[in-house]
């Protein structure tokens, strides 16, 4: 089966404020901002999600760390 997409006769203000005038734009942005249509929320995407949160919040916590080590060296009192 062939899929067409043809541009939509209106265009779609999108929640952070761009304009989608196709199901690509759409799609596009929910790829950005990590979300899915309701019937995309199967399992695989679920364990995806969390693991992505997960890393995110590693990461963050990490460079924290680095940071107050590296202050912690630099403002030691002798």
């Amino acid at each position: 089966m062939t899929y067409f997409n043809r541009r939509w006769t209106e265009e779609i203000v999108l929640p952070d404020g761009s304009k989608a005038s196709c199901k690509q734009d759409v799609d596009r942005f929910l790829r950005k901002s990590g979300l899915a249509f309701a019937g995309d929320y199967s399992d695989d995407f679920v364990k995806k999600a969390r693991l992505n949160r997960e890393r995110t919040e590693r990461k963050e916590l990490w460079a924290e760390f680095i940071h107050n080590y590296k202050r912690s060296i630099w403002h030691a009192k002798k």
